[in-house]
């Protein structure tokens, strides 16, 4: 909630989404504020390589079960906009082709002393060998 309110505070009046990772979706109810943060900004989730192979159905599936648990006894409705549920912001899927790439999967290279020059922008690269991060 504090990143999503620090953007609308920086940027009033831009249209803003918080894009995430199907994963993290399915665990959104872990999230400190969840409610607050589907109330107050669209949600674009993203499928990842072999998402679709996860117990629970497809992504869309998936998501409009999440939601479902989130506001029982609501109706989730799939509307052009995305899924929408009790007075949340509408939720999309985007199915995307995208390396199969995560935050763990970086670590877990730089650990091993591999590459990750493709996988972040050349900044970041940069910062996380000199800072000797994840190593």
């Amino acid at each position: 909630i504090d990143t999503v309110q620090h953007f609308r505070d920086a940027m009033p009046g831009a249209e803003i989404a918080l894009i995430m990772g199907l994963d993290a979706f399915r665990e959104i109810e872990t999230w400190k504020s969840f409610r607050q943060i589907l109330a107050l900004v669209p949600v674009i989730v993203m499928s990842r390589p072999g998402s679709h192979a996860v117990a629970g159905g497809s992504d869309r599936a998936q998501v409009a079960q999440v939601l479902s648990a989130i506001v029982p006894g609501e109706p989730v409705e799939e509307a052009p906009e995305g899924f929408l549920a009790g007075s949340f912001k509408p939720v999309t899927v985007q199915h995307v082709t995208a390396l199969d790439i995560s935050s763990t999967r970086i670590r877990e290279l730089v650990r091993a002393g591999r590459s990750i020059r493709y996988l972040a922008p050349a900044a970041v690269v940069e910062h996380i060998y000199a800072k000797g991060l994840y190593a």
